[in-house]
């Protein structure tokens, strides 16, 4: 049964400190500007021109050219400089700047990246990735050379690790004779005794956290101060025939440290950008991103394209989120994109794919070197683009190939683990080094025109394409309707030319509809293997349809302000314009969730006016407007009279008291515990520099003591599941599941009893759901179904029972790809639901009939795409805790 609510929700926002305030934009001065012009401008610190009528709310600190420089002489990316405010900056004026000077081609507002981490289950003691890729038979031919450059975008690396140390980069310009420390820049790169890398995170706007080690600045220290970085390292370069640890993929390549990445895992987009730089003017070769964030940058897409017109080979992680959306940088057209495959030669089932999706490799419970001469396992699509970025450096070290070419020999060689030829989850297939290092004669198969996000208005598209190969024996081009298409329309078929950057079809688009389209170029060889290349194109040439799902008052911290959600029905940036009743010009924010003014494309929308730009008990009016890709707007004034509120805040203030005693930063296990005594007072947490580890402690004498520790697990749920007195833990890496119980009474100590690591196992809760007094175990089974487990007395686990998501899939996929749930009677029937959302931000139930008796109730259809589910699941917990319709979001 299906149901429509209507719901009005008053918003308590907060913020974690994951979100940074960076007030640091970026504007790029068009061809018409002359050069020294902007070198003006960099000089005076000067961006507003004369005779323009133009204010902020802060103080600029400097303008300067992106990446302090390192490219001012390019012509493209010569003409983008940074802006660095000093205080809080009313962003929607610096974006209306754009509308006034003629002389600006955009302005963007810098983006913090997340690196691509997913954590494992548990140590192994081999290295199962390197016999299935057939690295073994790879050196036989080649183990690299010394000249080729493989740098690593990331966290830093841990150069004194003993199975790194010997592999790191050593800058020649910068080595010998006391240039490592002289302060003198040797080699006159911009980089003052740069002689093993560069740090490049500068966290200009991050709050400044004494214990947040080296993120302030940047130094000629890469050290790795959070992890990430030594792990994707080492799986591509550690040292080899050392005795000592693990074997890199290519031993004899040597690895450029470009730290980018804080402590934390966070990158900022100029700092990211500043990297690249670096490693086009150092002469690297091959450089390994396993990062991403599915928002897209206009300042990176010109940085990549830099870099990729220098020739550099640009290999990027897919991303872990288990979605078919573009994740960028991956998603370019100039970045080979990597999925994560298991040792089963499946594809991890939280591995991103789609259109994108070039080809997998070995990425789950890959061991590789950790801090402080640790070894460790870890999951994800960044475990596995180092293994293709290693085999990249190798095919570079036997001849001096193009990117293009580099690109085809990866998915030319690779073994085919899915369907037949190029599949939507697993690409062209898994890596295969040993086939990639014998390849002589390589293929060149790309689409030129569109590349990857391009949109039009246009009643025709020509296709500009080139295929060539030593084997080539024929191609087909075909479009197919959305990102990932079933169904295809053939252009060309069984075309026997083959070209080089030709334009080879004119296609009609009159009488397509205002959506997004796939193209696919298929060539087939000799040798009986298919090539092929996707690339997605939007056609837009009316206006969006937006439809205003909510907007009111909404308490931000200590103020009110207006929040706002819309839907439109094609990839879209909306815009929330606001002024106080009495003034003349309306400023905007756009709704780009917790962020504003990042203008982000996507169909849901959300967002609010930022606290510092809104006077409380004041009236305001608003109003909407939607633009999709190639600039038709839609408005929605309220038919003229626009939308009208008042901030008015009166929220009573708890009393607030500091407490003498602290935690290290990290995650917190949402309930207290009771491990070592009857009372409450034990915490879970994981730090945020030791994730991978769940520590308990104890609070005694009004402070917290340490007690003991969980390796490589994260607590999902605490009880006494089978009622023996000893308590018992759900625990979960990555999508695997553990039951641990105590050993003893009151012992810190425990015992796995169960555990499922098939990839179909991600724990939701452990608890009696249906009244029997047998503990129900909830997982996620499937990307759109959970599974219902009893819990027995010795804790295995028997009688299944599936829950399916049976919602319309909007957008092609219903999958669940986060472990939340909560059961409450919400539609106050007497009976309880078990609740679930889904990516798409369908939120649904299923009706608790009884002892293991299920049957699907209502759900909510929000249409919600990118992160708006992760905004639906805190919705549907709060809905648990408080058995309410109308509900605050914490």
């Amino acid at each position: 049964m299906k149901y429509k609510f209507l719901f009005s929700l008053s918003l308590l926002i907060t913020f974690a400190t994951s979100i940074f305030s960076q007030n640091v934009f970026f504007i790029k001065y068009n061809d018409t500007v002359p050069k020294e012009e902007i070198e003006l401008k960099v000089a005076q610190d000067q961006f507003i021109p004369s005779g323009i009528q133009f204010q902020v709310n802060a103080e600029l600190e400097s303008v300067n050219y992106l990446a302090k420089g390192i490219a001012k002489n390019d012509e493209r990316l010569g003409r983008i400089v940074k802006l660095t405010f000093k205080d809080d900056v009313d962003e929607s004026a610096i974006i209306r700047l754009q509308n006034l000077d003629p002389a600006i081609e955009y302005i963007q507002k810098a983006t913090t990246y997340k690196s691509d981490f997913a954590p494992n289950d548990s140590l192994i003691s081999e290295q199962w990735a390197l016999e299935k890729v057939k690295a073994f038979d790879a050196w036989d031919k080649t183990q690299g050379a010394d000249t080729v450059l493989l740098g690593f975008i990331d966290t830093g690396i841990d150069y004194d690790h003993p199975d790194l140390k010997n592999k790191i980069w050593q800058n020649p310009g910068e080595t010998g004779n006391g240039k490592e420390s002289n302060g003198i820049d040797d080699d006159n790169n911009g980089f003052i005794d740069d002689y093993r890398g560069w740090d490049f995170t500068d966290r200009v706007g991050f709050p400044f956290d004494t214990s947040g080690g080296d993120y302030l600045d940047w130094d000629n220290d890469p050290k790795d101060e959070q992890g990430h970085g030594t792990f994707i390292s080492g799986i591509a370069g550690a040292q080899t025939n050392n005795l000592t640890g693990i074997a890199g993929a290519a031993p004899n390549i040597q690895l450029v440290n470009l730290r980018a990445f804080d402590p934390a895992g966070y990158g900022e987009e100029d700092d990211v950008a500043a990297a690249i730089l670096y490693a086009v003017q150092m002469n690297v070769k091959v450089i390994n991103m396993s990062f991403g964030d599915n928002a897209f940058s206009l300042v990176l897409k010109d940085v990549i394209q830099f870099a990729y017109s220098k020739n550099v080979v640009l290999i990027g992680s897919s991303g872990n989120s288990g979605s078919p959306d573009p994740h960028y940088p991956s998603g370019y057209s100039e970045v080979i994109c990597v999925g994560n495959s298991t040792i089963d030669d499946f594809v991890a089932s939280n591995s991103n794919y789609g259109s994108t999706l070039d080809l997998v490799a070995p990425g789950t419970q890959v061991l590789t070197t950790a801090r402080k001469n640790n070894y460790s396992t870890i999951n994800g699509t960044s475990a596995s683009t180092p293994h293709v970025a290693a085999t990249a450096a190798l095919i570079l070290s036997l001849q001096n190939f193009t990117n293009e070419e580099v690109k085809q020999i990866l998915k030319s060689t690779t073994d085919d683990i899915g369907e037949p030829g190029w599949d939507i989850k697993s690409g062209a297939g898994r890596l295969n080094m040993f086939k990639a290092v014998t390849v002589v004669a390589p293929s060149v198969i790309k689409f030129n025109h569109p590349r990857q996000d391009f949109a039009t208005l246009d009643d025709t598209l020509i296709i500009n394409a080139t295929v060539l190969s030593g084997l080539f024996s024929n191609f087909n081009l075909v479009y197919g309707t959305g990102l990932n298409p079933d169904d295809w329309t053939p252009l060309i078929e069984n075309g026997l030319n083959q070209f080089s950057n030709e334009n080879i079809y004119e296609l009609n688009l009159a009488a397509l509809p205002d959506t997004v389209y796939c193209l696919r170029l298929v060539v087939q060889l000799t040798n009986g293997r298919t090539l092929e290349e996707r690339v997605n194109f939007f056609i837009n040439r009316t206006p969006p349809i937006a439809d205003l799902i909510s907007v009111g008052p909404a308490f931000y911290g200590d103020k009110t302000t207006v929040l706002a959600a819309m839907v439109t029905d094609e990839p879209s940036i909306t815009r929330m314009y606001y002024r106080k009743i009495g003034e003349t010009d309306f400023n905007f924010v756009t709704l780009d969730g917790f962020t504003t003014n990042n203008q982000f494309v996507k169909y849901l929308h959300y967002g609010f006016i930022p606290k510092q730009l809104v006077d409380q008990n004041s009236a305001y009016e608003v109003y909407f407007e939607a633009e999709n890709l190639v600039g038709l707007k839609t408005i929605d004034d309220n038919g003229g009279q626009y939308y009208s509120f008042i901030t008015n805040y009166d929220a009573e203030y708890a009393a607030e008291t500091m407490l003498s005693y602290s935690l290290p930063p990290g995650s917190l296990f949402e309930d207290p515990v009771n491990i070592t005594s009857n009372d409450f007072n034990e915490i879970y947490l994981r730090e945020l520099t030791n994730a991978r580890v769940s520590s308990l402690y104890r609070m005694s004498n009004n402070s917290f003591e340490f007690v003991d520790t969980l390796s490589d697990r994260i607590v999902r749920d605490f009880g006494d599941f089978n009622n023996n007195g000893l308590k018992d833990l759900l625990t979960f890496f990555v999508r695997d599941g553990f039951i641990y119980e105590q050993q003893n009474q009151n012992s810190s100590s425990f015992t796995q009893k169960y555990s499922d690591e098939s990839g179909t196992f991600w724990p939701v809760m452990a608890e009696d759901i249906d009244g029997d007094n047998i503990t129900e175990v909830v997982v996620v089974s499937s990307d759109t179904s959970a599974t219902i487990w009893e819990a027995n007395n010795d804790l295995t686990l028997s009688n299944p029972e599936n829950l399916y998501n049976y919602t319309p899939s909007t957008f092609g996929f219903n999958i669940l790809d986060s472990p939340q749930g909560v059961v409450a009677d919400i539609d106050d029937d007497g009976t309880n639901e078990i609740w679930f959302v889904d990516v798409d931000g369908d939120i649904f139930s299923h009706d608790i009939l009884g002892p293991n008796n299920f049957n699907q109730e209502l759900y909510f259809q929000l249409h919600s795409l990118d992160h708006l589910h992760s905004l639906m699941q805190v919705i549907i917990t709060e809905m648990g805790k408080r058995n309410l319709q109308s509900f605050f979001v914490r």
